[in-house]
């Protein structure tokens, strides 16, 4: 059975710096709607997430939406799929935000910005757990 007491600590360890990486992509103003280059610079930082936990990536086609970026680590015959997205919906209306939405808060040890909890959070999570878990049981 495998032993998780390094990965456990690491998690521990690391979970200012993850957190503070979210903040980052919650900084961008990814509004799907919008298809400006915002987008492309969510997807640049989720790529390169990607890359630090040795998740290779690649572009898929999509000239009517969204960037979509495909990754792949490893090379057994098992496989564990993920499916996120790093866009988010207008934040509109702005006066029910308590704080602008594009400028992540910590409020009573929770983070407040647009796309924290759909689904930049599990994006940003799921990729730490990874580069977490390659780094410490590989």
């Amino acid at each position: 059975m495998t032993d998780f007491t390094a990965f456990d600590a690491a998690v521990e360890a690391q979970a200012g710096d993850v957190l503070a990486q979210l903040a980052a992509l919650c900084r961008i103003p990814s509004v799907s709607a919008e298809r400006g280059p915002a987008m492309l610079d969510a997807a640049a930082f989720v790529q390169t997430l990607c890359t630090a936990a040795g998740v290779a990536t690649e572009p898929a086609d999509q000239p009517a939406g969204p960037p979509i970026i495909i990754g792949r680590a490893g090379s057994g015959e098992r496989c564990l799929m993920i499916y996120n997205h790093y866009d988010v919906q207008p934040p509109d209306p702005l006066d029910e935000w308590l704080s602008p939405p594009f400028e992540p808060q910590v409020r009573d040890g929770k983070l407040y910005a647009r796309g924290v909890s759909d689904n930049k959070g599990d994006l940003v999570a799921r990729l730490a757990a990874i580069r977490i878990y390659q780094e410490t049981v590989g």
